[in-house]
């Protein structure tokens, strides 16, 4: 028995679907293992006891999601608002505080949490309180990146607090007027001066990822299934000419 797959135009299309489908799948598993290694790591670091906040910049990427620590003096009059930031389908603000280093004159970003946003778009939140010089402790957070974004930090009347959409720390910094460490640190739970913290270390989970992969394989798996239908009547066909004749 000879099999043939009619018309030639559908089976290629079948078998370049498949092979999509099947890459889709591996991608999301992936994925998955990359998603998983990240939680299994910051697991691991959020079970260390805190250091101090190193300021050497080649040393922060070692350093995401570790608890750490740092003495400085919150600079309250020149604070950030993190744009389009949801928590229970609630629209708000991170909160973004410099805390000028003890010594020296530069700062890191403390996020404070999140705190909705006011009746309008122009009535902002009061993030305000007394500066006074701490130790705080927190979670070590390396952006992975500026993201997509549209518009800029940059546009418009200063207006403390300000309300960005993105982090860029060389831009941020201007603003200021001294430098900022490349690294967010997330106010620990018990500290005071906060607002809600509850944040997630990746956007999408490992389990997310594993089920679009059962549904990219599951539609590898129904383009073989065609495959096999257009093979197998292309054969009937053959034989119910072949007995007419």
């Amino acid at each position: 028995m000879r099999l043939q797959c009619r018309p030639w135009g559908l089976c290629v299309v079948v078998v370049a679907m498949f092979l999509i489908f099947l890459a889709l799948g591996n991608w999301q598993l992936n994925r998955a293992w990359e998603k998983q290694a990240l939680l299994d790591r910051a697991q691991m670091a959020s079970e260390a006891a805190p250091k101090p906040l190193p300021v050497e910049r080649s040393d922060f990427g070692s350093l995401r999601y570790a608890p750490v620590e740092i003495s400085g003096r919150y600079d309250t009059d020149r604070q950030f608002l993190l744009d389009n930031e949801v928590r229970n389908h609630v629209a708000g603000y991170s909160v973004l505080t410099p805390l000028i280093i003890k010594g020296r004159n530069e700062a890191v970003l403390v996020d404070r949490g999140w705190i909705p946003q006011g009746l309008t778009r122009q009535l902002l939140p009061d993030v305000g309180f007394t500066q006074v010089d701490k130790t705080i402790r927190g979670t070590a957070y390396v952006p992975f990146g500026k993201g997509f974004h549209l518009g800029g930090v940059d546009d418009g009347e200063i207006v403390w607090p300000r309300v960005i959409q993105f982090i860029d720390f060389d831009v941020l910094s201007r603003r200021l007027g001294y430098d900022l460490l490349p690294v967010i640190i997330r106010l620990s739970p018990e500290a005071a001066n906060g607002y809600l913290r509850q944040w997630k270390m990746v956007n999408m989970g490992p389990e997310r990822h594993l089920g679009y992969a059962f549904q990219w394989f599951a539609l590898a798996v129904a383009m073989v299934v065609i495959l096999a239908i257009l093979m197998f009547r292309k054969e009937s066909v053959d034989n119910s000419v072949d007995n007419d004749e």
